[in-house]
């Protein structure tokens, strides 16, 4: 009876670590991404920032990005 209480105890506690090991992990991930998604959040900000002073000597809007270069338009679609 001891023999099977002691397996018992062990499976217990292998099950118990693994949960606790997968959930730090999943943490971890989580603070990582909102970590990127902030850093990513300033520099497309920074980006449009640059397009519209770009476009704006030109006298036209900014549309966005092609291949890095500010596209500037007088009307953008889509």
């Amino acid at each position: 009876m001891s023999g099977l209480g002691i397996m018992v105890l062990t499976l217990l506690l292998l099950v118990f670590m693994v949960t606790s090991h997968q959930d730090s992990g999943e943490k971890q991930a989580t603070r990582r991404n909102a970590v990127n998604i902030g850093w990513r959040r300033s520099i497309i900000r920074r980006t449009t920032e640059e397009c519209h002073e770009y476009c704006e000597d030109q006298n036209k809007n900014c549309c966005g990005l092609t291949d890095g270069e500010p596209r500037c338009a007088g009307m953008c679609l889509g």
